[in-house]
């Protein structure tokens, strides 16, 4: 537990900067990508790219908390995310008649606020600090990181496989 608190900040601070590395490289892509999905605004690929500059570090919050057990607010997060996503969607959808802008940017705000939710979690907690950075590598955990990453990725690939498929196959009116 004591290694906790170093744990969290070193791998917090490069999970932000793979995060934004990413999020840039969607933003300079996104008028390749909004071709290749067939989408009606170049604005949503880097709506989502702001999605998943929140996303990695809800994952490492995630991943602390299931490591301490503690399952109440995991279990709260992920509730969160999705209440506030769909709050958002019919915010920025149905009122706002935002469509695929208003989507994107409901994911990307709904991912902040668990984010925001889980980090207010993890200060609960009071995690101790490390008083010595030298007592702990980081690269002892890199295997298992790889295995959980890889895991994640597919798990995300394959839930939403089917709906870039269909967006990508069909007319925006077949699609839905």
């Amino acid at each position: 537990e004591k290694r906790m608190s170093e744990i969290r900040k070193r791998s917090m601070q490069r999970i932000l900067l793979l995060g934004t590395a990413l999020m840039f490289g969607l933003i300079i892509l996104s008028p390749f990508l909004t071709n290749v999905f067939q989408l009606s605004s170049y604005l949503s690929i880097p709506l989502l790219a702001f999605y998943i500059l929140a996303l990695f570090p809800l994952l490492v919050n995630r991943a602390i908390l299931n490591g301490l057990q503690q399952f109440i607010p995991v279990s709260l997060s992920s509730f969160i995310d999705q209440v506030f996503r769909f709050g958002f969607l019919l915010l920025f959808i149905v009122l706002f008649h935002w469509r695929i802008n208003g989507a994107s940017f409901a994911i990307g705000l709904a991912a902040w606020v668990a984010f925001i939710y889980s980090q207010q979690q993890i200060k609960k907690l009071s995690l101790p600090k490390q008083k010595s950075a030298g007592l702990f590598r980081l690269r002892s955990l890199i295997p298992g990181v790889w295995i959980v990453l890889w895991f994640t990725i597919a798990t995300q690939f394959f839930f939403n496989a089917d709906m870039l498929l269909v967006k990508f196959f069909f007319s925006p009116e077949d699609a839905g």
